[in-house]
């Protein structure tokens, strides 16, 4: 509940914000056009100016009026949010500004390496192939049992211990080609874990690379 009632806070900022700078827009456009429609009655300038002029102000004025739109959909969300859809027309005391950060190409996308769970979860997807591999490998692997035994034994008491102890090896004889499919089904699996790991690295790339222009 908090989040949503923060995000429509900040959103109705953003609408407030859009909308002065609509209104700002139309103001230099009504000007441009005076000094167009000047320019062309004085013969400076050619028709076609003011035209242009015209479709910028209606322009303008069109993106204004959605802008209006926008600011009475954010309060509403917001008054939806903190459980007051009825509540009546109030301004809000802070206005959205934007603070420059400065932030360095390699810092920015190791940050973004960081917080991004898709990332992790290919990094996890591409361990968890390394160690099948491993795994698979291990069956090549001769492989040595340790036996030991204690019992009672004789035809009097108290009866005799006895202790016994011993040891199996086992080859991987029969199975090498088993084996050998295994390992190739898992390193066929790593790879494409590693593949889809690095398109990944490299879209995240692209994309702060993009922003930090």
């Amino acid at each position: 509940i908090v989040y949503n009632v923060k995000e429509s806070y900040y959103k109705v900022l953003y609408a407030l914000q859009s909308k002065e700078v609509y209104a700002e827009s139309i103001e230099q456009y009504q000007k441009q056009l005076a000094q167009a429609q000047a320019f062309y009655e004085e013969g400076l300038k050619p028709r076609i100016n003011v035209t242009t002029a015209q479709t910028n102000l209606s322009n303008a004025e069109f993106n204004y009026i959605k802008a209006e739109n926008e600011v009475r959909t954010a309060y509403s969300d917001l008054n939806s949010a903190v459980g007051i859809p009825e509540a009546l027309d109030y301004q809000l005391a802070d206005r959205l500004e934007f603070h420059e950060h400065e932030i360095s190409l390699s810092a920015a996308l190791e940050e973004a390496y960081a917080s991004r769970p898709d990332l992790r979860g290919m990094t996890l997807k591409g361990s968890t192939a390394k160690e099948a591999v491993r795994l698979a490998k291990k069956d090549y692997w001769p492989e040595l049992r340790a036996i030991s035994g204690y019992g009672l034994g004789g035809r009097e008491f108290p009866l005799n211990n006895s202790w016994s102890f011993g040891g199996e090896i086992t080859l991987p004889v029969f199975n090498g080609l088993l084996t050998h499919n295994k390992i190739k089904e898992a390193k066929a699996s790593l790879e494409v874990a590693e593949l889809n790991e690095a398109v990944l690295k490299l879209n995240i790339f692209r994309e702060v690379q993009k922003a930090h222009i």
